[in-house]
């Protein structure tokens, strides 16, 4: 598969998200081949604390985010804190919103 037919997956995070779902999806999938990009609701580039504490540095912060780009596969690992900022992330919302009107 050439790089320009690659998959593109997102995968967001923020503070207290469950380590396990999200290392196991996004080993998977770059065992695949498949180009995963993290990328952090926080407001300033840093590493975000999962719920026990492991650190995972995103590749870049939600802000950062081509508009125009779509991915083909969204995801968020869950975790009751990580799920309460997402509530309250307008990116979010407006990723949602996008990947979810393009079908």
């Amino acid at each position: 598969q050439s790089n320009l037919s690659m998959s593109k997956a997102l995968v967001l995070i923020a503070p207290g998200f469950e380590e396990i779902e999200f290392c196991v999806p996004v080993d998977i999938l770059r065992r695949g081949e498949v180009d995963v990009t993290i990328a952090s609701i926080l407001e300033k580039k840093c590493s975000v604390k999962s719920r026990n504490g492991i650190m995972v540095e995103p590749d870049c912060l939600v802000s950062d985010l081509s508009s125009d780009l779509l991915y083909d596969l969204v995801f968020v690992p869950g975790g009751l804190p990580c799920a309460e900022a997402f509530v309250e992330s307008k990116d979010f919302g407006e990723i949602y919103t996008k990947h979810n009107n393009a079908g």
